[in-house]
């Protein structure tokens, strides 16, 4: 995995076909409910790490979007591996 620098973002990062069917292949031999199960709503929020519900009423749907999103993951990077590409990483 490469890094690079860019103006107003975090480092880009770039991962090889490799990376992605590496990636790919342990977010599909991963299901959601092993790494799930490791979410703690009250320590992310103390965190500041994601903008979580007000209430532990909402936590059921905060799991949902995150298993949403998980599966979102897993499906890109399978389809990224299958076609044979990299990624480059970017975040603000």
């Amino acid at each position: 995995m490469a890094v690079v620098r860019a103006r107003g973002y975090r480092p880009a990062r770039y991962l090889t076909r490799e990376d992605v069917a590496r990636v790919g292949g342990f977010l599909a031999a991963t299901p959601f409910d092993e790494s799930g199960g490791h979410y703690d709503s009250t320590a992310m929020r103390s965190a500041e790490i994601h903008l979580l519900p007000q209430s532990a009423t909402e936590v059921g749907s905060d799991l949902g979007n995150l298993r949403h999103r998980y599966e979102e993951l897993t499906r890109y990077f399978s389809a990224t591996a299958t076609a044979g590409d990299a990624i480059v990483l970017m975040l603000t």
